[in-house]
């Protein structure tokens, strides 16, 4: 036993008792099982541990939320990765684990275009701080959440310095950087590649999770039924609707007042819904500025 699974994952007496149930064996109980690897040496330091969650949210099926976030950068072959992980809040199942060498739009966009042709469409996609659209803009969207909409995908953001709003996607780093970190081989981009490769299956499929009753991820995922379209597909609106072009600076003209709804959107067509008193920008499906009718002035950015 402490020859097997402990050896390879750094796995405590918990995980290898439900393990070793699942298998069909009878183990001794998780305390003997703790003597043994104790007695053997192979009982991992507290600092390694990965602290608990103080509180759980969990969402009620499969790809309602996906969380999306960089681990790292570490140094593979003396160059600087960047692992991206796309984790299912509900299921924990690890959907992509893949070395980046930038934390670009462009290089997230590509990995979640083949991840989304793969299993389906999410709901939701809950990014990191990073992505959002405070960095790149005073107001609106970007680009990379623009390409969600038109998918149909709801974009989601993390608070800044507050890490704890990802924390299933925080945990599974905590989970990487034990038991797999110390193990990887960071010789070559190619073998470093293909030890993630290896190790997703174990993690999704093997390895007990605490939070899930200590069965595998596996057990409660499933593909999504919402398929990605072979291209990327326009935003489209209902006929009627009154339709504003959006500027090279990110903002539209509405009753002669310029409102902002983000560089990302420069040259796409957005929706303007007035009712009563108010005013709501929408692109697509999706509504992103919403604003009084009073506070609309004449040549004023909003």
């Amino acid at each position: 036993m402490t020859a097997g699974a402990r050896d390879r994952w750094g796995w405590g007496p918990r995980k290898l008792h439900a393990l070793l149930r699942r298998q069909g064996h009878a183990p001794p109980p998780i305390r003997t099982i703790a003597a043994i690897l104790k007695r053997h040496d192979r009982v991992r330091t507290r600092s390694a541990e990965i602290p608990p969650a103080c509180q759980r949210f969990e969402r009620d099926a499969p790809n309602e939320l996906w969380q999306r976030d960089f681990k790292g950068p570490l140094e593979v072959a003396r160059r600087k990765v960047t692992p991206l992980s796309v984790l299912d809040d509900h299921s924990r199942y690890l959907l992509a684990l893949r070395p980046c060498f930038d934390m670009t739009f462009v290089t997230v966009q590509a990995v979640l275009w083949d991840l989304f042709g793969d299993v389906g469409l999410p709901e939701t996609l809950l990014c990191d701080s990073a992505f959002s659209t405070a960095k790149n803009s005073r107001v609106g969207l970007t680009s990379f959440e623009a390409g969600l909409i038109r998918l149909g995908i709801r974009p989601a953001h993390g608070r800044p310095y507050h890490p704890q709003t990802q924390g299933k996607v925080e945990r599974f780093h905590g989970t990487l950087e034990a038991e797999l970190w110390p193990r990887i081989r960071r010789d070559t981009p190619e073998h470093f590649a293909a030890d993630l490769d290896d190790w997703r299956p174990v993690y999704n499929s093997v390895r007990p999770h605490e939070a899930l009753g200590d069965q595998p991820p596996v057990c409660r995922w499933k593909p999504s039924d919402r398929k990605r379209p072979d291209r990327p597909p326009e935003a489209s609106y209902p006929a009627g609707a009154v339709l504003r072009r959006v500027g090279h600076v990110g903002d539209v003209r509405y009753r002669s007042a310029r409102i902002m709804v983000g560089r990302g959107l420069a040259g796409e067509t957005v929706q303007v819904i007035e009712q009563d008193t108010q005013i709501e920008i929408h692109y697509g499906t999706q509504r992103i500025r919403c604003l009084s009718a009073g506070e609309l002035r004449r040549d004023t950015m909003l």
